[in-house]
């Protein structure tokens, strides 16, 4: 147990001088903690603002990490009616994966862990990419433990044009990152130069995420473990496709498709008739003009605007 409690005590200390610093920061006048939960086995690495009795939860996507949360946050606290909190996904930024596992629904299930750990209350779901798969998971898992779920910008696997999407070349990521360990092995240290060009790939805004941004994401995947989580997260669609088209129970719990305008707008539509045929019986739509994938960052104050009328409805 002593040596146990020694090894928890050299890793957060580790943790902290490695993770992109965000401590107190100031944005817009308020402020983001950064936090370390210790579940078992498992370090959760997570941003926190506020410590309202409502709780939204947001989940980042690749390559990127709770840092593109930091301009979002203020806009959803709502004064001191909402507690936001932001994780690091299993693998990456401080969040350890002891068990190896990185389909979503695992990566769902530690997310739910954390939720338990804090004990927050009156809980909503904002995914975005990567993290609006895993929001679609955890609804799936525990619907009745949350109010709402808003997926930003991203195909689920197995659903609505999933299977004509893999055959475009749109998604050649996909099949690099699933090159094991070819991948890691090309971009172990060429992270900010591989993630700038992504990026700007699949970005309209490219101003938008500024070299600091880049420079925050590259340190989140910066270890030989940290990189892999990243690309693990990617190998286990195959996992993800079982697990979303056998999940057919009725949910009730309401559904925000958010797509950018150069991205998945055209494909909303085909994804709410398979959600709608999988028994979930309360989803909308919104379009995000002007935008490539990365919508929060590119165009922030539209997104806000159309998560804080999906919030004002989930809770109201």
């Amino acid at each position: 147990m002593k040596n146990q409690t020694l090894k928890g005590l050299l890793f957060l200390i580790l943790l902290h001088l490695f993770i992109p610093q965000l401590r107190a920061q100031q944005e817009e006048g308020e402020t983001i903690v950064e936090n370390i939960a210790q579940i078992g086995d498992q370090h959760i690495h997570y941003l926190k603002m506020g410590s309202g009795s409502k709780t939204i939860v947001l989940l980042h996507g690749w390559p990127e990490s709770s840092y593109m949360w930091r301009k979002m946050m203020p806009k959803l606290k709502n004064g001191n009616e909402f507690t936001i909190i932001a994780p690091d996904l299993s693998g990456v930024n401080g969040s350890s994966a002891p068990h190896g596992k990185f389909d979503k629904a695992t990566l769902a299930q530690d997310i739910h862990k954390l939720i338990k750990h804090l004990e927050l209350q009156n809980v909503m779901l904002i995914g975005h990419d990567i993290g609006g798969m895993v929001a679609y998971a955890y609804t799936r898992l525990y619907p009745a433990e949350i109010l709402g779920t808003a997926i930003l910008d991203v195909p689920l696997p197995g659903l609505g044009t999933w299977d004509n999407l893999m055959k475009t070349e749109h998604v050649w990521h996909f099949r690099f990152h699933d090159q094991k360990p070819l991948a890691e092995n090309l971009i172990m240290g060429k992270q900010e130069l591989y993630f700038r060009y992504f990026i700007d790939g699949h970005s309209a805004n490219r101003a938008a995420i500024d070299q600091d941004a880049i420079k925050a994401y590259s340190k989140a995947y910066s270890t030989d473990s940290s990189l892999k989580a990243g690309f693990e997260w990617y190998r286990a669609f195959p996992q993800d496709v079982l697990f979303n088209i056998s999940h057919k129970g009725k949910i009730t719990t309401p559904i925000l498709l958010v797509g950018a305008e150069y991205s998945m707008k055209d494909s909303l539509e085909d994804l709410k008739n398979s959600l709608s045929n999988l028994g979930i019986n309360s989803i909308k739509t919104a379009f995000v003009m002007g935008s490539g994938h990365y919508l929060v960052e590119e165009e922030l104050e539209e997104t806000s605007k159309i998560l804080l009328t999906f919030i004002a409805e989930v809770y109201n």
